[in-house]
């Protein structure tokens, strides 16, 4: 592969195929000779992702560029607007990582939040609020997945007005009507 001194890491990543599933976007090194000894650079490719920094390190001759594996994972679902599967780096809880996700859609609920966790005796289920803030700073591990329940779609406590009536619609009930109890 030719790499041109106008080059930089991108360019040279994607001559490259890109980075595979098994690779760490967050630990890249380019290795660089210099009459001192090896310089080694690390690159964070959430920098470009996610934050929407430049990462401009021009290349140079006899440059190496090291993918090390991928590290610590967590997978995040639901309503979030970038669910995906995330690399751990230095961020430790639910609240770090939804950063990565861009936040929360309007439809979230904020009292649906589950994490499944691999344990030795199985899958482990946590649930949670947003509001709990204890909750949110729950430290995740290797292979957590999580997942961001939605607000229910049907209005409670409300009730549908329609037909001949000037203004039709949902109305909000300011009382809790219960249904009629059964007699069984």
């Amino acid at each position: 592969m030719l790499v041109n001194p106008l080059d930089n890491l991108i360019d040279a990543l994607t001559l490259a195929g890109g980075v595979s599933k098994s690779g760490s976007l967050r630990n890249i090194e380019i290795k660089r000779k210099t009459p001192e000894g090896v310089i080694t650079y690390k690159i964070d490719l959430y920098d470009l992702f996610i934050k929407g920094l430049p990462v401009d390190i021009k290349l140079r001759d006899e440059d190496v560029i090291y993918v090390p594996p991928i590290g610590d994972t967590v997978a995040i679902a639901g309503d979030v607007k970038r669910p995906a599967i995330y690399e751990l780096k230095d961020e430790k809880s639910l609240e770090d990582v939804v950063k990565f996700a861009g936040g929360f859609n309007p439809s979230v609920s904020e009292v649906f939040v589950r994490i499944s966790r691999f344990s030795q005796d199985g899958v482990k289920i946590y649930e949670g609020s947003l509001s709990d803030k204890d909750f949110i700073k729950t430290k995740l591990l290797n292979g957590d997945f999580v997942f961001f329940g939605q607000k229910p779609s049907v209005m409670e406590n409300a009730v549908l007005v329609k037909g001949e009536v000037y203004y039709p619609g949902y109305y909000l009930s300011l009382i809790h009507i219960s249904e009629p109890t059964r007699p069984y």
